[in-house]
């Protein structure tokens, strides 16, 4: 009996964690629309320039998940090439070990840079005029 309720929690909360990941990637894509895709035909040009897409973008959102999801659906796309989408896909988790390092200094103004980022890419405009964003 308690291995179903264990197993219904695990599914309910990858089911979550999916639907939290769709809403990213659709708010980011609803909120650059065409400079998304100019940025990352610029972004993913060579491999020096998507290994820093990949990090930037995952210091962001603050999730390699969120990263993984958003490249493979520009991949599906065709907005940005397979080869280039490895390079930033590997370096999402060099993105991840810097914002848990960024976070872990303890120096309030270094990890908040991180904070208000991802809060200012992910919410809607309506909410941004608010003087606390």
């Amino acid at each position: 009996m308690e291995s179903t309720i264990v197993s219904i929690n695990l599914f309910g909360a990858v089911a979550l964690l999916l639907f939290g990941l769709t809403e990213v990637k659709n708010g980011v894509q609803r909120a650059f629309g065409a400079r998304l895709k100019t940025g990352l035909a610029a972004g993913t040009r060579d491999g020096v320039r998507s290994f820093l897409a990949g990090l930037v973008a995952t210091i962001a959102l603050q999730s390699s998940t969120a990263t993984a999801l958003m490249i493979a659906s520009f991949t599906e796309r065709n907005l940005v090439a397979p080869g280039m989408a490895q390079i930033v896909l590997l370096d999402a988790n060099v993105g991840t070990a810097m914002t848990a390092w960024i976070v872990s200094l303890g120096t309030p103004s270094i990890s908040n840079i991180s904070a208000t980022s991802s809060r200012r890419t992910c919410l809607p405009n309506w909410q941004r005029r608010s003087r606390w964003v």
